[in-house]
């Protein structure tokens, strides 16, 4: 009799779970059909393991705002569609690389840093956008040494972004065969020598928060009651959170010894192989390097001004003989209250994601106008 009982309740909730994971998978595709990672543009290449594919054009949307993407013949992010030839017309082509923050996430090209420096160079001057997101310096060699030996694309200078989150990316994700091909972590983790990454626990958290929309919310609601409602605690301050939390890690190297030991000090030192590689190849086709650096918003909040990441470069640079620009002085303050530090995020970050949004952008695009000779 008790079974009885307990049994129509039982079936019931499952079908409501079924239904809900079912409705939230459909609600999800209507909300965002075009996610970050764009699947309907982003492709794997043999040799430098991602790009875009050319010629193609996306209406893409990031958290509910709607950006194009164009791409040129070469897979480069651009203004629009158009065919690169290999020798330039103008009298110099300049080409930028870098990771997310170079390719400009969630903007229109014109809105991007590259963009904005497109627009209003001399005419005689090509700027080319060859930067993709979670590329990092072993993917800048082997993607600027395809253009210059596969597709014998022609070009001045080139303006190199190593980013902090690449010392994470050099360790845990990718590698290269004898061929000189980069191999990315699925490649790697059948390999014990670079089988970093530990597998992540079962979390049943994150698969309902994921996964439901009813159910969580109800959960949440009850959690609030008795532990207290952390979303708005996040709504009101996100950058808080992002910048204090340890989950938050990829930034947090520069700031704490133990994450610099823990992975970042080999990703260092894999990260110059590949930019002494590259500085190799420039030298030997007469091709100009400059290296920029840039905080992540963890340097904005710990004020993190003569940063490891900045001495690396710059010392790196100076051993080479190249350029070198740093924006750390552009976004990170000393000495102030973290009112500031939260009025500096919010007017130079995406809120709750750490790229630079429009305006941080177009700090860069000026500053670099008026430090670097084009």
């Amino acid at each position: 009799m008790y079974l009885k009982k307990i049994i129509g309740p039982i079936i019931f909730f499952a079908i409501f779970f079924l239904c809900d994971i079912f409705l939230t998978k459909i609600y999800k595709k209507i909300k965002d059909p075009n996610p970050l990672h764009l699947k309907k543009i982003a492709i794997k290449h043999p040799a430098y393991h991602h790009t875009f594919k050319s010629n193609t054009h996306l209406k893409a949307k990031f958290r509910n705002v709607s950006y194009n993407i164009y791409t040129n013949s070469l897979g480069f992010k651009d203004k629009k569609k158009r065919e690169i030839s290999k020798k330039t017309n103008k009298n110099k082509r300049v080409i930028f690389i870098g990771d997310s923050f170079t390719e400009g996430v969630s903007l229109n090209y014109e809105d991007s840093f590259v963009g904005i420096i497109d627009g209003v160079v001399n005419k005689n001057i090509e700027v080319l956008n060859a930067g993709r997101g979670s590329y990092s310096p072993i993917i800048f060699y082997a993607k600027i040494k395809h253009l210059i030996d596969i597709e014998r694309l022609e070009f001045d200078e080139i303006i190199v972004l190593p980013d902090i989150g690449d010392y994470a990316d050099e360790v845990f994700n990718y590698t290269m065969n004898l061929e000189g091909k980069v191999i990315g972590k699925d490649n790697l983790n059948k390999d014990k020598r670079f089988n970093f990454n530990k597998k992540k626990k079962f979390n049943i958290k994150e698969k309902i928060k994921n996964n439901t929309t009813v159910i969580y919310y109800i959960l949440n609601y009850i959690n609030d009651i008795f532990y207290g409602d952390y979303s708005k605690e996040y709504k009101k301050n996100p950058w808080f959170f992002l910048v204090t939390e340890k989950w938050h890690w990829i930034d947090k190297w520069t700031i704490y010894e133990d994450e610099y030991k823990r992975y970042a000090a080999n990703g260092e030192k894999k990260m110059i192989v590949y930019m002494d590689k590259l500085i190799e190849l420039t030298k030997k086709k007469n091709i100009k390097v400059t290296i920029v650096v840039y905080p992540h918003i963890s340097q904005v909040w710990y004020e993190d001004l003569n940063s490891k990441h900045v001495k690396i470069w710059q010392s790196f640079a100076e051993r080479k003989n190249v350029n070198f620009i740093n924006l750390f002085p552009l976004f990170v303050e000393e000495n102030i209250k973290d009112d500031r530090k939260i009025e500096i995020l919010k007017e130079n970050y995406i809120i709750d994601d750490g790229h630079f949004n429009k305006k941080g952008n177009k700090k860069i695009a000026e500053y670099i106008l008026n430090n670097y000779a084009f």
